[in-house]
């Protein structure tokens, strides 16, 4: 049988006994820290100039600390506009890490987030097609069970053309 305690679960894989003395073998595993990770722009679509904010959230929803790096490198068809602002608990502050356009390493405890908002500016069209992709991140986060890496969905911004011009010809014959 089994029998789980917090982040603990205890499983019996045997018993033996010889004469007076009881031995007991227990399996003792601990479950492994779960952190999610969310990515918000206030707008999928724009043109060539438009400023976009984006809000990451990373969220501890695991029993104990986790150690966690986010490390995003932006896209050469968009800037970054000022410096990312980074919120845990009451606490807000600039990044001031140069390791990628947006960063933040930490520490954070159980049910405890992080909140990173950055604002990008489209400054070019795409060299094909009419989409800029937000997918460059690492994210990576450590308790006492290991270290995980894991994925975050990428961010699609579609340009639209802010201008389309028709030429109709005209023939005198």
């Amino acid at each position: 049988g089994s029998a789980i305690k917090g982040p603990y679960t205890f499983t019996l894989d045997s018993m033996t006994q010889e004469g007076s003395d009881v031995t007991f073998e227990i399996t003792v595993e601990k479950e492994a820290s779960s952190v999610s990770v969310s990515r918000e722009a206030t707008a999928t679509s724009g043109n060539v100039g438009d400023e976009i904010e984006i809000t990451v959230t990373i969220s501890n929803e695991g029993g104990d600390s986790v150690s966690v790096l986010y490390s995003e490198d932006l896209p050469s068809e968009v800037d970054l506009k000022g410096t990312p602002e980074i919120t845990k608990g009451t606490s807000t502050s600039s990044q001031k890490s140069t390791a990628a356009d947006v960063y933040w390493k930490g520490v954070l405890y159980e049910d405890e987030s992080v909140t990173i908002v950055y604002t990008i500016v489209i400054d070019e069209y795409p060299s094909s097609g009419s989409e800029i992709t937000l997918d460059d991140i690492t994210f990576t986060y450590e308790d006492d069970t290991g270290e995980y890496e894991d994925t975050v969905d990428s961010l699609t911004i579609t340009l639209t053309d802010p201008l389309e011009i028709s030429f109709t010809l005209n023939s005198d014959e």
